[in-house]
């Protein structure tokens, strides 16, 4: 019988129905309770990475939920994580975490819309850059976003990549008197040559090591005394 089939099928989609509204219930529940798992784990991340109280992280975390941005609470609280685990103080981290979450807008498609590795990398330069870090965190941070910005934006050379030779030859030249700049500039020479980043690093690297060793013998290559080689 006709009707009995038609009958049959309404009562099958008002139970498809039905089943399909509390599954959406279900799933939109259990997002939320993910997200909030997410976050609540998040929150004792950054209190261990900063060495501070979870009662402190929690009021952190209401000054991210008044921040006018598109960035997840997660990613955000990820980024005072990490900050934490690059020395800033819990007074700092306020800033850090607005500072990065700018350059994440401007720079994020270059680093693959990677938040953590932003964080990673500005951070990681700015500690690196112990000549020009100040106590005022953010500005530092967007400092270092902007060189590589327009050095990126300048030529071929990529901000990820700049980063990548302006950490390894940071670390032996800033104490060897090397400016920010100078070391930027190497690096986004190097990147435009198309060089590998671990050995063109690597070379900077020893060939800076050996003219600190005997820099009277690079000075009579370049013309200059020691003294202004050395300078």
């Amino acid at each position: 019988n006709v009707g009995n089939y038609v009958s049959a099928f309404d009562g099958f989609v008002g139970v498809a129905t039905r089943l399909g509204s509390v599954l959406g219930v279900t799933l939109g529940a259990s997002a939320f309770i993910d997200a909030n798992d997410k976050a609540s784990d998040s929150v004792a991340n950054v209190a261990k990475t900063a060495n501070i109280s979870i009662e402190s992280v929690r009021k952190f975390q209401d000054q991210l939920k008044k921040r006018d941005t598109r960035t997840t609470l997660v990613d955000q609280l990820g980024i005072a994580e990490i900050g934490g685990q690059l020395g800033v103080a819990e007074q700092q981290l306020i800033g850090f975490t607005d500072a990065v979450d700018q350059v994440n807008v401007a720079l994020g498609d270059e680093f693959g819309n990677n938040v953590e590795e932003v964080t990673r990398v500005t951070g990681g330069l700015r500690n690196v850059f112990t000549n020009i870090k100040t106590d005022n965190i953010p500005e530092d941070i967007l400092h270092i976003a902007n060189a590589l910005n327009v050095l990126s934006a300048d030529g071929n050379a990529t901000s990820p990549v700049i980063a990548e030779f302006a950490n390894r030859i940071g670390g032996v030249a800033v104490p060897l008197g090397a400016s920010a700049q100078s070391i930027f500039g190497v690096s986004t020479v190097l990147n435009e040559l198309n060089v590998n980043a671990e050995r063109g690093a690597s070379g900077v690297v020893r060939a800076l090591t050996e003219m600190a060793k005997a820099p009277e013998k690079f000075a009579k290559v370049t013309n200059l005394s020691a003294r202004d080689f050395k300078a």
